[in-house]
């Protein structure tokens, strides 16, 4: 879920409270508050029943939607079932919508080309290019992956096989453990002199808020909480924000969601994507444990 320029408008003006628990466990207003942050940014996107945006396009016609219709039916198959074969007709259904589209783009583009003349005016023209030019977005199935020797069809199994994968490719030796130690250890020791220290103050309202400026557009972690929704926060909203963020400094705490990250596989370009070898991987965090650290 993502805000265009209107939607942040809205989303700036949402009208859901932020009504806080006043209890002192400081993980559950966090929870709290990280849920009202989706809600508010919900009510202020139109998301049809199926999840998706609205798009309207100027080339879609009737072949369009049947292609997609027989797309759509053959993911479902594949979710239900999870066979090779189906897998294979799920492609074969995808590169024929695919084709269907070009085809229509270009139909589109001619249609507009016989009653362009000097009276049609710029920002149509521009407008119209930029439709056509435009990429329809599509759900993305993870392909079928073999492992040693198995063809692995389930996400479960994916995910088995991918974190034994990585598990004896990646060293659990960290050369910089010793390191970190002897700097946490430092850190602590520094801090048991004086409480007045600048490293021992709470953060302030600009600190917060250049911190949040500087974010860069990612995906979210596993709360589903995009950067932009932070940068488009109103201040109340950022000022609770910060109270969680000296409150959690103030115990030494860091709240538990903010740890957990999701593991994606990135296929290489060019590589075969059903060898687990060949992807990838990032760690998607949430935003707001970025933002404290």
């Amino acid at each position: 879920m993502k805000l265009d320029s209107a939607s942040c408008q809205s989303f700036r003006r949402s009208n859901v409270n932020v009504q806080l628990e006043q209890t002192t466990n400081t993980n559950e207003n966090i929870a709290i508050f990280q849920n009202l942050l989706i809600k508010a940014g919900k009510q202020a996107t139109h998301i049809r029943r199926d999840g998706k945006h609205h798009k309207v396009t100027i080339w879609w016609n009737k072949e369009c939607s049947i292609a997609k219709y027989n797309l759509d039916t053959a993911k479902r198959l594949y979710k239900q079932y999870r066979t090779y074969e189906l897998y294979v007709e799920m492609q074969r259904n995808n590169a024929r919508l695919k084709k269907t589209i070009v085809r229509a783009k270009k139909d589109s583009w001619i249609k507009f080309l016989d009653g362009l003349d000097f009276c049609t005016p710029v920002t149509k023209t521009y407008t119209t290019i930029k439709k056509l030019l435009s990429r329809d977005s599509q759900e993305t199935i993870n392909p079928p992956l073999v492992y040693k020797n198995r063809f692995l069809i389930s996400d479960i199994d994916k995910a088995n096989a991918a974190a034994e994968h990585l598990a004896s490719i990646v060293s659990v030796e960290d050369p910089f453990v010793e390191e970190a130690i002897a700097q946490k250890s430092k850190v602590k020791c520094m801090s048991q002199i004086d409480n007045n220290t600048p490293y021992n103050s709470p953060f302030s309202l600009h600190e917060l808020t250049t911190v949040i400026k500087s974010l860069l557009k990612t995906s979210p972690g596993d709360d589903g909480i995009y950067p932009h929704f932070i940068q488009n926060l109103p201040i109340d909203w950022v000022q609770i924000l910060l109270g969680f963020i000296n409150e959690t400094w103030d115990h030494g705490l860091f709240h538990k969601s903010w740890k957990d990250g999701t593991v994606k596989l990135i296929p290489k370009q060019g590589k075969d994507k059903t060898k687990i070898e060949n992807y990838r991987t990032i760690t998607l965090l949430p935003v707001a444990g970025k933002i404290y650290e």
